[in-house]
């Protein structure tokens, strides 16, 4: 499974202080569809991004619902390592077009230590009606993030929220992220949560229980918390070419299917 950075590459999105499910991260929307034995399979490819064709949700395609593609967005400009230099810059604000439209800005403080080699950049991301891969990003995203270039870790942590409007749908994500890991060999460590609402499909809420353990390439171990309406839930358990589905509709967790990778 490819997450980019963020699973590593998915999808704390993505926000955690708060990962785990504080109540000051990201919380199940109003309108959380009831998990079911019929929904069970679309929704846990959603909320991992990879979902085969022919699911629908509301009549449209569930693939068509870029989930994956608006937090891997925001993770790779929020925290790309090409803007950390060993510089002490205060206030720099840098903006940027999109390949299609609109922009992005930074706002952030870059602060050096010759000791440890580490640079420290704090700031916030804002996405100006910026369309990428046929998205358009509005919202904003607060970063900190820690990069030593010399040995390649890093400790990124970040929250916000943005709405995403696409092929005539629209949807609002709230996330928090946290990840460490090296850019050397692409080891990684992801919490995350998510959420996702909408006036046109129901939403639900993504958590990390464990940790999103990864090598750049695939997810070798973690599990996710799909929360949906009504107290139901899906748990998601990662192996190297797998994902357990296991669903609960109010009595427990029972097996419910396997994605394969």
């Amino acid at each position: 499974m490819t997450f980019t950075k963020i699973i590593p590459a998915l999808i704390c999105i993505l926000l955690l202080s708060a990962c785990g499910g504080g109540s000051s991260g990201p919380q199940a929307p109003q309108n959380a569809v009831v998990l079911n034995s019929t929904n069970a399979t679309t929704y846990a490819q959603l909320a991992t991004g990879f979902v085969d064709a022919g699911l629908t949700i509301v009549g449209t395609e569930a693939s068509t619902i870029p989930v994956k593609q608006a937090l891997d967005t925001v993770i790779g400009q929020a925290f790309d390592k090409n803007r950390q230099t060993s510089n002490v810059v205060a206030g720099v604000i840098a903006s940027e077009g999109c390949s299609g439209g609109g922009s992005t800005s930074f706002d952030s403080t870059d602060e050096y230590d010759a000791v440890s080699g580490n640079t420290t950049t704090t700031g916030t991301l804002t996405f100006n009606s910026c369309v990428e891969l046929g998205m358009t990003i509005s919202g904003s995203f607060s970063t900190s993030s820690v990069y030593n270039a010399t040995t390649g870790d890093y400790d990124d942590n970040g929250s916000g929220s943005i709405t995403v409007a696409f092929d005539g749908f629209s949807f609002s994500m709230a996330m928090d992220y946290a990840q460490t890991g090296n850019t050397s060999n692409s080891n990684t460590s992801t919490d995350l949560a998510f959420s996702i609402s909408s006036t046109q499909f129901e939403g639900f809420l993504v958590e990390t229980t464990q940790p999103l353990i990864g090598d750049g390439f695939q997810i070798s171990s973690g599990e996710m918390i799909v929360t949906g309406g009504a107290g139901t839930k899906l748990r998601l358990t990662f192996n190297s070419n797998s994902i357990t589905v296991e669903l609960d509709e109010g009595s427990g967790y029972q097996s419910h299917t396997v994605l394969y990778l």
